[in-house]
C-alpha cells in the first residue's frame, strides 16, 4: 500500500475538520490495542516514535483553516510523550475500563500539536494493559492507519509507504483547475434529465429529517462496547445465512437497531455503510464509500427475519450507484466540492443525522507486538459524527472485532443498544463473546 500525505487537506478531511469545529459532534478515529502484559513506560514511547515516523501526519499541526492555504504544517520531530498520558488500570477488566473512556475521548485536541492522542491504561486485570490511540479523523482514513499500525507494530503485514507530497506554487493553480472541472461536470450534468433527478435525489436526502425520539444533537463521548468472534464461526455464521462474511456486519447493525425501543419504531432501517479495500485481494467488500446514494433503507421485518441476501443485495446496489450512478449520476461529489467549507459541513452532518447506524468494515490485519506485548485483540472505533451509534468489525488474524461506538447524547438508553447487539450476535454467530 502507498499513502500520499499533501501539504493541503482533500475535501473529505477538511469536512471533518469544519463538521469539528463548527457542530458539537465527534471525528474521531479510535484504536484499542489489549496487551497481553503491561510494558514499559519506554517501551510504550519508542513504540509510538516508531507509529510516528511512519506516518507524517503524527508529526503534523493544523495550521490553517482555510481551503485556498498550506493546512498542514511541515513534518516535525515529536516528543511523543506530549501525546501520551498513563493511567492506573487498578486491575480492572476490560469492559471496565472501556466505561472510564467516554470522558477521556471527549477531550479536545491541542490545536498547538498534531491531532492525535495516546492513553496507555497500566496493569488491568491479569497483569494486562489497554493502549488507546485516538487520531482526528481529518489526518487521513482508517485503512492508511491500520497500514501504519501493521507496519509500525508489526514484522509482517501489507506495510505502508508514506509520501510525503512536496509543496509547489502550482498548488493553487492545481485547486482552482480542480473546482472549474467539477463545476463543468456539474453544468453539464445538469443539463440532462438524469442528473437533474440525481441532484433532487440528493436533495430529498439532506432535506429529510432524522428519525424521531433521539435525545438531542450534541456529542458526549463515546461509550465503546467489544465483541470478539472467531473467524471461521463468522464465515460459517455468513454461510448458513446466505451470504459473504464481508457482508455479516451490516445484518448484525441493522437487526440490533430493529430490535432498539429507545425511539419510535419504523417501517424501515436506515445505515450508512462504509467498507474500506482488504488487504485480500480475493475477499469481497460490501457497502459504499458515498454521500447519498450509498445511504441503505432497509424493510425492518425483512431485517428481523435474518437472511443476509437482502441486505448484501441493498449494499451491492448502493455500491454500484454510488460508484457507476446507475439510472442516477452521481453529481454529488462535485456540488460538495463546490459548496463553502461551512454548508459542505452542515450538509455532512445532515446526512450522517438522517441514518441510525454507521456500520464499517475496516478490513483485515495482521499479529502485532507493543514494546515488547503481544496485542492479542485489535479493534478500531468509528466516529458516529452526527449519527447515534457506529459499528466497526475489523478481522485481527483469526479474530473478528466488533465494536459499538454509542453517542450518550442522542441514545437515552445505551444498556439496551449494547443488549440488543449482543442479542444479535448470540442469534446468528454463537462463538461471540463479548470483552
Amino acid at each position: 500500500m502507498r499513502a500520499v500525505f499533501r501539504p493541503t487537506m482533500n475535501p473529505a478531511e477538511m469536512s471533518y475538520l469544519a463538521v469539528d469545529r463548527r457542530h458539537e459532534v465527534n471525528v474521531s478515529m479510535v484504536f484499542l490495542l489489549h496487551l497481553d502484559h503491561t510494558p514499559s513506560t519506554d517501551d510504550v514511547r519508542a513504540a509510538l516514535a516508531r507509529l510516528a515516523e511512519t506516518v507524517p501526519r503524527f508529526r503534523q499541526r493544523i495550521v490553517h483553516a482555510s481551503p485556498w492555504r498550506i493546512n498542514w504544517s511541515a513534518a516535525t520531530p515529536t516528543p511523543v510523550e506530549r501525546h501520551l498520558t498513563e493511567l492506573p488500570g487498578d486491575s480492572a477488566d476490560l469492559h471496565t475500563v472501556l466505561g472510564r473512556l467516554t470522558t477521556l475521548l471527549q477531550r479536545p485536541f491541542d490545536p498547538a500539536r498534531p491531532p492525535w492522542q495516546a492513553y496507555h491504561v497500566r496493569h488491568t486485570a491479569g497483569g494486562r494493559s489497554l493502549l488507546v490511540l485516538r487520531l482526528h479523523h481529518s489526518m487521513g482514513d482508517g485503512e492508511t492507519y491500520v497500514a501504519a499500525l501493521q507496519q509500525a507494530f508489526a514484522d509482517t503485514g501489507p506495510g505502508l509507504v508514506a509520501v510525503e507530497h512536496p509543496r509547489s506554487p502550482s498548488d493553487l493553480l492545481s485547486r482552482v483547475r480542480g473546482t472549474l472541472g467539477a463545476a463543468g461536470r456539474t453544468l453539464a450534468a445538469l443539463c440532462t434529465a438524469t442528473g437533474r433527478s440525481a441532484l433532487r435525489a440528493e436533495v430529498d436526502i439532506w432535506t429529510t429529517p432524522p428519525p424521531p425520539g433521539r435525545v438531542g444533537r450534541s456529542r458526549r463521548g463515546q461509550r465503546i462496547a467489544v465483541w470478539t468472534a472467531p473467524l471461521q464461526d463468522w464465515r460459517d455464521a455468513a454461510h448458513a445465512l446466505g451470504g459473504r462474511h464481508n457482508s455479516l456486519f451490516l445484518l448484525i447493525a441493522a437487526h440490533a437497531e430493529a430490535d432498539y425501543h429507545g425511539w419510535p419504531d419504523t417501517d424501515s432501517v436506515t445505515i450508512m455503510p462504509v467498507s474500506t479495500r482488504s488487504s485480500d485481494p480475493h475477499a469481497v467488500q460490501d457497502g459504499a464509500i458515498s454521500l447519498a446514494t450509498g445511504v441503505l433503507v432497509l424493510d425492518r421485518d425483512a431485517v428481523r427475519s435474518g437472511h443476509l441476501a437482502p441486505v448484501e443485495h441493498a449494499a451491492q446496489e448502493a455500491r454500484r450507484r454510488a460508484t457507476t450512478g446507475g439510472t442516477h449520476p452521481p453529481v454529488a461529489d462535485d456540488l460538495m466540492r463546490l459548496l463553502p467549507e461551512s454548508l459542505r459541513a452542515a450538509l455532512h452532518v445532515r446526512l450522517f443525522a438522517r441514518s441510525d447506524v454507521v456500520a464499517s468494515n475496516v478490513g483485515r490485519g495482521q499479529r502485532m507486538r507493543v514494546g515488547g506485548a503481544e496485542v492479542t485483540t485489535c479493534a478500531v472505533v468509528s466516529p458516529a459524527v452526527a449519527c447515534p451509534v457506529a459499528f466497526t468489525t475489523f478481522t485481527y488474524d483469526d479474530e473478528v472485532s466488533l465494536v459499538a461506538s454509542i453517542d450518550p447524547g442522542m441514545v437515552a438508553r445505551p444498556d439496551d443498544v449494547e443488549a440488543a447487539i449482543t442479542a444479535a450476535l448470540r442469534r446468528f454467530v454463537p462463538g461471540t463473546a463479548r470483552r
